[in-house]
Protein backbone atom coordinates (compact mmCIF):
# COMPACT_ATOMS: atom_id res chain seq x y z
CA UNK A 1 0.00 0.00 0.00
CA UNK A 2 0.96 3.46 -0.74
CA UNK A 3 -0.31 6.89 0.41
CA UNK A 4 -1.45 8.57 -2.32
CA UNK A 5 -2.85 12.24 -1.92
CA UNK A 6 -4.12 10.55 2.07
CA UNK A 7 -5.37 7.67 0.18
CA UNK A 8 -4.15 4.20 0.67
CA UNK A 9 -3.82 2.91 -2.39
CA UNK A 10 -2.05 -0.38 -3.75
CA UNK A 11 0.56 -0.91 -6.36
CA UNK A 12 -2.65 -1.73 -8.70
CA UNK A 13 -4.57 1.02 -8.20
CA UNK A 14 -1.41 3.43 -8.90
CA UNK A 15 -0.38 1.64 -11.96
CA UNK A 16 -4.17 2.16 -13.28
CA UNK A 17 -4.02 5.41 -11.97
CA UNK A 18 -0.78 6.69 -13.61
CA UNK A 19 -1.37 4.15 -17.04
CA UNK A 20 -5.33 4.78 -17.85
CA UNK A 21 -4.66 7.06 -20.65
CA UNK A 22 -6.46 5.55 -23.43
CA UNK A 23 -9.92 6.72 -24.94
CA UNK A 24 -11.11 3.34 -23.53
CA UNK A 25 -9.79 2.18 -20.20
CA UNK A 26 -10.81 -0.97 -18.62
CA UNK A 27 -10.29 -2.37 -14.97
CA UNK A 28 -11.13 -5.77 -13.82
CA UNK A 29 -10.33 -7.65 -10.30
CA UNK A 30 -12.55 -8.92 -7.72
CA UNK A 31 -14.89 -7.00 -5.69
CA UNK A 32 -13.63 -4.92 -2.88
CA UNK A 33 -10.02 -4.52 -4.92
CA UNK A 34 -10.52 -0.80 -5.50
CA UNK A 35 -11.41 -0.22 -9.11
CA UNK A 36 -14.05 2.49 -8.29
CA UNK A 37 -11.98 4.76 -6.43
CA UNK A 38 -8.77 4.04 -8.85
CA UNK A 39 -11.46 4.90 -11.44
CA UNK A 40 -12.71 7.90 -10.05
CA UNK A 41 -9.28 9.43 -8.90
CA UNK A 42 -8.17 9.13 -13.12
CA UNK A 43 -11.58 10.76 -13.84
CA UNK A 44 -10.97 13.90 -11.70
CA UNK A 45 -7.89 13.85 -13.12
CA UNK A 46 -8.95 14.12 -17.18
CA UNK A 47 -11.85 16.46 -15.80
CA UNK A 48 -9.67 19.06 -14.51
CA UNK A 49 -7.29 18.96 -17.64
CA UNK A 50 -10.22 18.79 -20.05
CA UNK A 51 -11.21 21.14 -22.45
CA UNK A 52 -13.43 23.80 -21.78
CA UNK A 53 -15.96 23.15 -24.09
CA UNK A 54 -17.90 20.28 -24.83
CA UNK A 55 -19.55 16.99 -22.77
CA UNK A 56 -17.65 14.80 -20.77
CA UNK A 57 -19.31 11.19 -20.37
CA UNK A 58 -18.35 8.48 -17.94
CA UNK A 59 -19.94 5.05 -18.20
CA UNK A 60 -20.08 1.92 -16.43
CA UNK A 61 -21.41 -1.35 -15.83
CA UNK A 62 -21.62 -4.29 -13.50
CA UNK A 63 -21.88 -7.79 -14.92
CA UNK A 64 -24.84 -9.73 -12.79
CA UNK A 65 -23.08 -12.52 -11.57
CA UNK A 66 -25.11 -15.37 -9.68
CA UNK A 67 -23.62 -16.54 -6.51
CA UNK A 68 -23.70 -20.91 -5.94
CA UNK A 69 -23.33 -21.33 -2.16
Amino acid sequence: MTNYAGLNLSDKQIKYVARSNARINISDGAIRSGKTLSSLIRWFMYVNDAPKQGELIVTGRTADRKSVV
